[in-house]
């Protein structure tokens, strides 16, 4: 496991004329579950864009241990972080199997085949993720969740230690938003690796996150333990809502009742 702790220092990035994030100062737990919370326009996807260097900072640096994200090859990025984005696109009838198989580029020589090694950790993931038996059928043959499942199984064939996630139980049902945290969970448990997710639901944050980044307006403003950061005062200046606060009867960590939007 990858010791090098992944971090942003006074990052400043947006797109073309607007700035989304003003100076930035964010160290991602290494071995944790990380969810960065935040209403919309709030700079979550965008922050998570510039750890895995889709979009460069204009000011600041994102580091990798004591290098510069900047100086680091492609190829070795990609041995390091992976990253589930909101949306994805695939080819039409492509087999699960070889889509998943795709996460092993990192690791090939260009026009290189599959190698033994390549094939068993193809397997070893699909197998982690339940979907071994779907090895060929067509991913637009898929449920949600199951399309959900293979996403997940193709980032985790990169073999990171760093995996992002943006948004990835968007869209579905709450039994699969739930099986999906839950794999995560167990992926974090069993491999120590380290995992940030953006959610929009608060209480399935709380319920799964260790450490919990609350941004507004491109600013992070609150960052810890889902029992420092679920509260009252914070929900009502990063979401403009009151609300209630109690025990979450399961995990025992903190839930959110909505009251009415604060004015």
């Amino acid at each position: 496991m990858n010791n090098k702790v992944l971090k942003a220092e006074k990052v400043v990035a947006g797109y073309r004329d607007k700035e989304i994030l003003h100076g930035v100062n964010v160290t991602v737990p290494r071995g944790k579950i990380s969810v960065i919370l935040g209403s919309n326009g709030s700079g979550k996807s965008t922050l998570l864009k510039t750890f895995c260097r889709l979009l460069q900072p204009s000011s600041g640096s994102i580091k990798l241990g004591e290098q510069s994200l900047s100086h680091i090859p492609t190829r070795q990025i990609a041995q390091n972080i992976g990253l589930l984005p909101q949306s994805t696109t695939v080819p039409e009838g492509i087999k699960v199997s070889e889509l998943v198989s795709r996460g092993r580029f990192p690791y090939r020589k260009l026009m290189a085949p599959l190698n033994a090694k390549d094939y068993e950790v193809v397997e070893e993931v699909m197998k982690f993720m339940g979907i071994l038996e779907l090895s060929d059928a067509r991913i637009n043959q898929l449920s949600g969740g199951q399309r959900q499942r293979v996403f997940i199984a193709l980032a985790l064939a990169q073999q990171t230690d760093i995996l992002f996630l943006d948004e990835p139980t968007t869209y579905l049902d709450i039994s699969y938003q739930v099986e999906i945290l839950e794999l995560l969970k167990k992926l974090n448990e069993e491999r120590g690796t380290t995992i940030v997710m953006v959610l929009h639901d608060i209480n399935l944050s709380s319920r799964y996150a260790d450490h919990i980044f609350a941004m507004k307006n491109g600013n992070l403003m609150y960052q810890g333990a889902p029992e420092k950061i679920i509260t009252q005062e914070v929900i009502r200046e990063i979401y403009g809502l009151e609300s209630f606060i109690i025990e979450d009867p399961v995990s025992h960590s903190p839930f959110v009742i909505p009251k009415a939007a604060a004015v």
